[in-house]
């Protein structure tokens, strides 16, 4: 399928500078980020409730927004732009992702370092850590300057009915999945320099329902616009 032939403004914009995320440091500081991965359990809420608040879809789960997209679109796997860049290309979200998972290079981008996970101010393009997408979420938030990250789909477990993702079979599952992200997620627990609210059927933390979370952000409901308008600013 032919992706369609009018660009958005920010992919013109972007081929030509892909690491201008280093330029977001701190332009949400004290914002709440919602990051919404595919696991099972993200069915269990509406994420209706997030149209207004900072959202980051991580790969497949910005089909979950029914209303709107997330306000960001986050990716790091080559799979994932073969299968799903006709179909994010012309949402409204920002698409953020690996310089290696952008063949054309339309899209914000950054670099990753395998290695250990860590949240390092000093690189703003450079996220740390071999394996969890959702990890490295967490580092673009601290980018920005994100004060609280609330996790939704992020079980490390399979769904009741033995559901690897919210949508059923994920064709890239492998035997090892569950492990290394439940290794990530510990991870993320022991040096996560944000406060962390759960909404997932994660062991690590209590889980919270997503309805009462957004109760304690009112302040923070601005409207993907504006978050857009803050991130992309005069950059």
């Amino acid at each position: 399928m032919r992706r369609a032939s009018s660009r958005s403004g920010i992919a013109r914009k972007n081929r030509e500078h892909r690491y201008k995320i280093r330029f977001w440091k701190d332009r949400l500081k004290g914002v709440p980020a919602f990051i919404v991965g595919c696991a099972p359990s993200v069915l269990d809420h509406d994420l209706s409730l997030l149209e207004d608040f900072f959202t980051i879809g991580i790969n497949r789960s910005y089909k979950l927004f029914h209303v709107s997209s997330p306000s960001i679109i986050f990716w790091q796997d080559s799979s994932f732009f073969r299968t799903d860049g006709d179909k994010i290309h012309n949402l409204e979200s920002i698409k953020v992702c690996r310089d290696i998972a952008d063949p054309q290079r339309l899209y914000y981008n950054f670099h990753h370092k395998p290695g250990e996970y860590k949240f390092d101010s000093e690189k703003p393009h450079v996220f740390f850590g071999s394996g969890c997408t959702s990890i490295l979420s967490a580092e673009f938030c601290h980018l920005l300057g994100v004060s609280t990250i609330v996790l939704l789909g992020m079980d490390a477990k399979l769904g009741k009915n033995g559901e690897q993702d919210y949508y059923g079979v994920n064709s890239f599952w492998m035997p090892s999945t569950i492990d290394s992200f439940s290794q990530a997620m510990k991870t993320l627990k022991n040096i996560c320099p944000m406060k962390i609210i759960n909404c997932s059927d994660s062991d690590l933390w209590e889980k919270e329902k997503l309805s009462d979370v957004v109760k304690m952000f009112p302040e923070y409901a601005f409207g993907k616009k504006e978050y857009t308008k803050r991130l992309l600013g005069d950059i």
